[in-house]
């Protein structure tokens, strides 16, 4: 597995851990509405990460921020890389961007 898909693994987990902290039924609520509205299915989330917090804002509003709040600090807790401040989308382009240069750098170490 690489290290790109060990992060799209992670960040699935932190997604469906917080959805359910908030309900099975919004967990399972958000995953149909994002497939339905989007044809972005569950395991598509990490390459569309854009299309599902849009599907987070139509659904919950202003919630919505709540729950990816709550995201991000899942994600912090697996990956062990913590950033000051910023919404899930930055914090996983900057975890992309550190997990390729780290990758490049142990290719020519």
């Amino acid at each position: 597995m690489s290290r790109m898909d060990e992060l799209d693994k992670l960040l699935l987990e932190a997604i469906d851990e917080a959805l359910y902290m908030f309900g099975i039924s919004v967990r399972d609520v958000t995953y149909y509405y994002c497939e339905a509205r989007y044809g972005a299915r569950k395991d598509d989330i990490p390459c569309r990460l854009d299309d599902f917090l849009n599907c987070l804002n139509e659904i919950y509003g202003l919630a919505a921020k709540i729950i990816e709040a709550q995201i991000v600090k899942l994600l912090e807790s697996r990956v062990g890389i913590r950033v000051e401040e910023g919404d899930l989308l930055s914090y996983v382009e900057k975890l992309r961007s550190f997990f390729i240069n780290t990758q490049i750098l142990s290719v020519r170490a």
